[in-house]
């Protein structure tokens, strides 16, 4: 991966390895290609590791989420003081 995110530590490079090889397998299983070797060779290309040049998969992105503290009032509790009615 081209940033220097350590997926290890994260936890998701476990699952990206395994999203990378099923989704390997599956397209190389929908080819139904005949030879042995051209099988091996077209799944070993397309486990490639998530955004580089022959892998199946591009690079991941993900988003960092917030943990938001949820509020007491709705947004109809805001209605006439805050919010114009119009809008909610």
């Amino acid at each position: 991966m081209k940033d220097s995110i350590d997926t290890n530590r994260s936890g998701y490079a476990e699952v990206l390895d395994r999203v990378a090889e099923r989704a390997a397998s599956a397209v190389v299983a929908k080819g139904r290609v005949r030879s042995v070797a051209l099988r091996a060779a077209l799944s070993a290309r397309l486990r490639a590791e998530p955004g580089q040049a022959d892998a199946f998969l591009a690079d991941p992105v993900f988003e960092a989420a917030r943990v938001w503290k949820r509020a007491d009032r709705t947004l109809n509790d805001l209605a006439g003081r805050l919010l114009i009615c119009t809008q909610i």
